[in-house]
């Protein structure tokens, strides 16, 4: 009788430890999945870019953590520029909104009539533009 009772508490401890190993799982699974495209498209990246890097790095001696260094600077470059000027002309494209909406005078214009001729999305945009207009 004793090993029934041995058993069925080892069981029970085993489906307990189990259950909170799925849960941790499932957890972690949730934590890092926002990073798993991100990370997929660096490694696609960091396969497609080797082949140039090895050409610059023997072109430069073989000196292939500075050839990675400045590739990846201008990588940075490339992508933080754009961001940047977006930012500032979103910024300044914005500004007279913000001095209207914090004086408590917001006013939407009613949408021009090319808008209706837009295929597909035409008349429900233009419908629901006039309605906030």
């Amino acid at each position: 009788m004793e090993n029934g009772r041995s058993f069925e508490k080892n069981a029970l401890e085993a489906a307990i430890r189990i259950a909170l190993v799925a849960v941790l799982v499932v957890w972690t699974y949730e934590i890092i999945k926002p990073f798993i495209i991100p990370m997929v498209w660096g490694a696609v990246i960091a396969v497609a870019v080797d082949p140039f890097i090895g050409w610059c790095a023997h072109l430069l001696g073989g000196r292939r953590k500075l050839v990675s260094v400045v590739f990846a600077l201008l990588v940075m470059v490339i992508l933080v520029v754009p961001v940047v000027i977006i930012s500032a002309s979103t910024i300044q494209a914005l500004h007279p909104y913000v001095k209207d909406v914090s004086k408590l005078h917001f006013a939407i214009p009613p949408p021009p009539e090319k808008v209706k001729g837009l295929p597909l999305i035409g008349p429900y945009v233009s419908k629901m533009w006039n309605m906030a207009s």
